[in-house]
């Protein structure tokens, strides 16, 4: 989609035209995509708008019988990447809510770059899942390239691991008399 059409020709005889000539859309052709007749040639050319599959039919005009040019064009629809269903705040070792994110044109997806050790995306039916359970903390930016469709595009997001809370061995364990100022402890 939105990528110029490398130039149809269909060599014609005895018509004089076509109907609507130099008409985008027309005929079952995509969106921004014409044809023109000239010199017993149809030139069918343009930039589709559209995605789908187009199954076109282009009457000629003049000369004996009822004949169309027909043929079919493919476009392809970019690919996209939604927003993600969060961008989570977990504890180390806590089991993530699976993250989903939205794609359109995509086939598949490519290794995953920026996530947690631990934690994995999967994408089927147009949705990337990711999950699993964080062993390291910190803040991390994903980024998960989308394969097949048309154009690069990554899906992108953050998840945030906090560590776990510790309490380290106190500095002292004095034995003192009553009445006597404590040593402040630390831990």
């Amino acid at each position: 989609i939105n990528t110029a059409l490398t130039n149809i020709t269909i060599a014609t005889t005895g018509a004089t035209a076509i109907s609507n000539d130099n008409v985008a859309g027309a005929n079952g052709l995509p969106a921004g995509v014409k044809a023109h007749w000239a010199g017993n040639t149809i030139t069918i050319s343009g930039t589709p708008a559209a995605s789908g599959t187009f199954n076109y039919s282009i009457p000629l005009t003049g000369g004996c019988g009822s004949v169309n040019a027909t043929g079919t064009i493919t476009v392809t629809s970019a690919n996209t990447a939604g927003a993600p269903s969060s961008s989570p705040t977990l504890s180390i070792s806590t089991p993530l809510t699976a993250i989903t994110i939205t794609t359109t044109g995509a086939t598949g997806i490519s290794d995953a770059t920026g996530l947690p050790a631990a934690v994995s995306a999967a994408w089927a039916g147009n949705i990337i899942t990711i999950s699993g359970t964080p062993t390291a903390s910190g803040p991390f930016s994903y980024s998960i390239p989308l394969t097949g469709g048309c154009g690069s595009v990554n899906a992108t997001g953050t998840i945030t691991v906090t560590p776990a809370n510790t309490a380290g061995a106190p500095s002292s364990t004095p034995t003192l008399c009553i009445s006597t100022p404590l040593t402040n402890i630390t831990i």
